[in-house]
């Protein structure tokens, strides 16, 4: 149970059961980084790299914001462009989508193979394997999209998809 681990998996296959914060490095990081590990959903192990709970947290930030990441792990927060390039570059990762609304509803989207590219290609988002009960309301059904922010459009859409959502 010794930290920090490689991610929240790596430190549920420890024996670690209590979802909350923890140190995670990557194989090529020089230093750990606090992460909130959910160890309750779907057998647990679930490194949380974005969480929006009531909009206290302004998501229209730059791109120097979005890759360093802002916010704190145990509330809103992004973990981070560079972070989320390296967890998930170092061994095949599933990615889980919780979708939540004001009047209770739940849908989740499940992709069995995910991965951010590095910042030199402006941290392209890579799924394959798409499932679970959000359907066509998920935001991330299109795999090889690049990363855009207010300050760095990237996405090849003329209509400046971080703009129309206020959001990276």
């Amino acid at each position: 149970k010794k930290p920090p681990f490689r991610d929240c998996a790596h430190a549920r296959q420890a024996g670690v059961t209590k979802s909350g914060v923890y140190a995670v490095r990557a194989f090529n990081s020089s230093q750990p980084v606090k992460v909130w590990c959910d160890m309750e959903t779907n057998g647990g192990g679930w490194t949380v790299i974005q969480r929006r709970d009531d909009g206290g947290l302004d998501f229209h930030r730059t791109w120097a914001e979005y890759k360093l990441g802002f916010g704190e792990p145990a509330g809103e927060h992004w973990l981070g462009n560079e972070q989320v390039h390296q967890l998930s570059s170092q061994q095949p990762h599933v990615l889980r989508v919780e979708l939540g609304d004001w009047e209770g509803h739940h849908a989740f989207s499940l992709y069995e193979r995910f991965s951010v590219a590095s910042e030199k290609q402006h941290y392209r988002l890579l799924l394959k394997g798409f499932g679970g009960t959000a359907g066509r309301f998920s935001s991330l059904s299109q795999s090889g999209v690049s990363f855009s922010t207010k300050d760095a459009d990237n996405d090849n859409c003329g209509c400046r998809c971080s703009q129309m959502a206020t959001g990276g």
